[in-house]
């Protein structure tokens, strides 16, 4: 991709999720590393993670906006395994920007509940300056992420950030799902 430089600190992540088939480039020769990545993107992400499981036409139609799309199937799977919530019961709001905390619930969802990892975690977020902004349902997520590596936080603001209410960069997010690609490896 031209647009992810040789020394970028996301090149190797970007070709491990590329390679594996896990996110595909915006072209041949864009990856864009600075755009943002949609709720819809993210799960069809972990739902190749997952091998593409087979999906009930009843799951995939679970949402209204999720029809007919290169997403479908991931909604549906992702919602049928409880790893997902729609913004209401009726949708799931694919074309939305998914927030660094709601990209972690949903990798906490889907290593604890559908492959059953261990969901334990020490909770201590107190190194990071805006721990403060992660919201209730997301604690326990981040501070997994946190205690399983896959999420370090980034320097500003006088020390340690999370940035929990920023929109994830795809550069961001083959990072996170590198990260935790290898944190399954590991466990298996």
């Amino acid at each position: 991709f031209r647009d992810v430089p040789k020394n970028a600190w996301y090149r190797k992540s970007v070709e491990f999720v590329y390679v594996n088939g896990y996110m595909n480039g915006m072209s041949d020769t864009q990856f864009a590393p600075k755009s943002t990545v949609t709720r819809g993107m993210m799960v069809t992400v972990l739902y190749r993670i997952a091998g593409a499981p087979d999906v009930s036409a009843s799951d995939a139609a679970y949402f209204s906006d999720s029809q007919g799309k290169y997403y479908t199937d991931a909604v549906g799977w992702a919602k049928a395994n409880g790893i997902v919530n729609g913004i209401s019961a009726t949708r799931f709001g694919p074309g939305n920007n998914i927030t660094r905390q709601d990209a972690m619930t949903i990798f906490y969802r889907y290593a604890v509940e559908y492959l059953g990892m261990d969901g334990s975690c020490s909770g201590d977020l107190s190194g990071f300056v805006d721990s403060g902004k992660v919201s209730g349902y997301a604690r326990d997520a981040i501070s997994w992420a946190v205690d399983r590596g896959i999420m370090n936080g980034a320097a500003g603001n006088g020390g340690m950030m999370l940035s929990p209410k920023n929109h994830l960069t795809r550069a961001e997010a083959a990072k996170l799902l590198q990260s935790l690609v290898l944190l399954i490896l590991e466990s298996v």
